[in-house]
């Protein structure tokens, strides 16, 4: 009879094939994840980038239908401004909201121009003393505020006085700059002295403007650019920039205007003195990324008519 008990185990062969193939499951179970993982981030990524330019680009695109809103046709100024290379876009229209004056709601009016401006602008006289010319509003009742500067003394008030964009604009000559109102200062008795708006931040130094033919328009304005970081900003009547989008990459405008003669012409940039009556349609294109999960470059376009370019006709 054989006492020797049998012993069972692997031998190293099998230990080796059981280890080749571990190795091969977990390898299995890795890719799937890293794939699985990798497949999220870029749907992650394309939400992203998909939510960061199109609002942007709406947002955009709601204010540009508005460019040029209540601008007279006896000012042939743009609604626009735009410069591809710099990646900037500004929209004005006419500061059409009303103010409270003694109880009730009126409009920001035109200030005409009282004295002759070149180079740089600081203050302007808009109100003179007495009738001596018919040109400029005068102050005819003793001890009030000038009834056309009220207006703006209420406009200023509303923005906790801070300062309120305005265009000078010479209607001769055609040229424009944009100036920031600091201050309005009236002098209420007749014949001690003139009314005067104060600026800051003109435009163009360049530009004179001659009494007569010159007035200071209120606007509305906002600016869009794109700083160094990638950062699409917006700044509303001269304040502070607000950060509306990130990674963007690039901000270009093509605008399709069409002059009298019915030759057409494109522009990648655009002044305020531009053609603006001849705009037929304008397409902005914004190019980027959403900032989150895989980095998924995009590019949209959009085309807009401006439905206020009639009005300036």
């Amino acid at each position: 009879m054989n006492n020797q008990k049998s012993c069972f185990g692997f031998t190293l062969i099998e230990l080796l094939v059981a280890m080749a193939l571990s190795l091969i499951i977990v390898g299995v179970v890795f890719t799937l994840f890293s794939s699985t993982n990798k497949l999220n981030e870029a749907d992650t990524g394309r939400v992203y980038t998909n939510q960061n330019l199109r609002t942007s680009l709406d947002l955009i695109a709601n204010d540009l239908r508005q460019a040029g809103e209540g601008i007279s046709g006896s000012y042939p100024i743009s609604g626009v401004d735009f410069n591809s290379t710099n990646k900037t876009l500004t929209i004005r229209r006419n500061f059409s909201a009303n103010v409270t004056v003694g109880g009730a709601d009126v409009i920001v009016p035109n200030l005409p121009i009282c004295q002759s401006l070149s180079s740089t602008i600081t203050t302007i006289i808009v109100v003179r003393p007495t009738s001596s010319t018919t040109i400029c509003p005068f102050n005819s009742a003793s001890g009030t505020v000038p009834d056309i500067l009220k207006p703006w003394i209420a406009y200023l008030s509303s923005n906790s006085s801070s300062p309120v964009p305005a265009l000078l604009y010479n209607t001769s000559s055609k040229l424009a700059t944009r100036v920031n109102v600091t201050a309005v200062t009236p002098t209420p008795t007749p014949l001690t002295g003139n009314s005067t708006v104060t600026v800051s931040g003109q435009s163009n130094t360049t530009a004179s403007f001659a009494m007569g033919n010159s007035v200071l328009l209120p606007i509305d304005e906002r600016v869009y650019s794109v700083d160094s970081s990638g950062i699409l900003q917006l700044s509303v009547n001269g304040g502070p920039q607000q950060a509306i989008a990130y990674g963007i990459q690039n901000l270009s405008f093509d605008a399709i205007g069409v002059n009298s003669s019915g030759v057409t012409n494109h522009y990648s940039n655009f002044i305020i003195t531009d053609p603006w009556s001849n705009l037929q349609s304008m397409t902005v294109t914004i190019q980027g990324s959403g900032g989150t999960g895989t980095q998924v470059n995009r590019t949209y376009a959009t085309t807009i008519y401006p439905r206020n370019v009639i009005q300036s006709q």
